[in-house]
């Protein structure tokens, strides 16, 4: 038992180094959970910082934050950080500040970027968007009176409103590599706005906009918002700084992403320059809430 133990523990503590040069200290890695601890600006905090600091303490190798919107007007829940165009002075020393107290004791630390999309909050914004127009059928679980209480019916986004994301995602991305973070993390899961547009049930463009959509139908079309992404983040960070993507390896839902179409887009994906891959599964109307969940962290 003793022998068994001493060898997980070597492997847990072995390094490892990514594809773009980074060396990431050993196999312990922190997953993403919303800590809601920005201030009233979208901000990062000290209770903020103190937490990641804690965790950096503890000895975890890397550390992945918690969502960090794109677009303060879709968030997850209100204490989102949010990084959405230009940053002042003040936000950047406070991003700054965060990337820091997560690296005080060796740790690496990415940053989760993320849209909520048709699974905004409604404390924030009961108008969301998302591919389509489709609504969320009983999130967590919730009696539908309920549902319309806290996610609005999403608005298709426009074209012109989709081919804008990617640089909103490079943008904030530069912002990260500029303040001293270590890598950051496409969040293409849970069913947020990136992993709505892979959905075939949430994405029904071709039905809203007709078959020639580039972004509905077709596995390629669905996927193409996410790799224009990824694609957009990599010219403006370089090839030195690692992006994650997390990707649901499925919805967990009759008719939604499949692991087959999962596999595909990965290996899309590894084609743009993706550093490894963080598989999850589900997401608000079913995995995530009351269903089976399976995560792992691949490298």
């Amino acid at each position: 038992w003793l022998l068994s133990f001493s060898h997980h523990a070597r492997c847990f503590a072995a390094v490892i180094c990514v594809p773009f040069g980074t060396i990431l200290p050993n196999r312990l890695v922190k997953g993403a959970m919303t800590e809601a601890l920005s201030d009233d600006f979208s901000r990062p905090t000290p209770e903020l910082c103190r937490l990641y600091e804690r965790w950096s303490l503890g000895g975890t190798g890397t550390l992945i934050t918690g969502n960090v919107q794109v677009d303060r007007r879709y968030q997850e829940r209100p204490g989102n950080v949010c990084i959405d165009g230009p940053q002042d002075a003040e936000q950047l020393e406070r991003l700054c500040s965060w990337a820091a107290a997560s690296q005080a004791h060796g740790s690496k630390v990415f940053v989760q970027l993320s849209h909520a999309g048709r699974q905004t909050n409604g404390m924030i914004n009961l108008k969301p968007v998302g591919p389509g127009d489709v609504p969320l059928a009983r999130p967590h679980q919730m009696p539908r009176f309920m549902a319309a209480m806290f996610y609005g019916r999403p608005s298709a986004m426009t074209l012109e409103e989709v081919q804008g994301l990617p640089k909103k995602f490079a943008d904030a991305a530069q912002v990260c590599k500029g303040c001293g973070f270590d890598g950051v993390q496409v969040h293409s899961a849970h069913g947020y706005l990136l992993s709505s547009f892979l959905n075939p049930i949430a994405n029904n463009r071709a039905q809203l906009f007709g078959a020639g959509d580039p972004c509905g139908g077709t596995l390629e079309g669905r996927a193409r918002l996410l790799l224009d992404v990824v694609r957009s983040m990599r010219e403006r960070v370089g090839g030195s700084f690692p992006i994650s993507v997390k990707l649901n390896s499925a919805d967990f839902q009759e008719g939604g992403f499949t692991t087959e179409e999962a596999v595909q887009v990965a290996l899309w994906l590894q084609k743009e320059g993706v550093d490894f891959f963080e598989v999850s599964g589900g997401k608000y109307e079913g995995g995530i809430y009351g269903g089976p969940a399976h995560q792992a962290f691949h490298c």
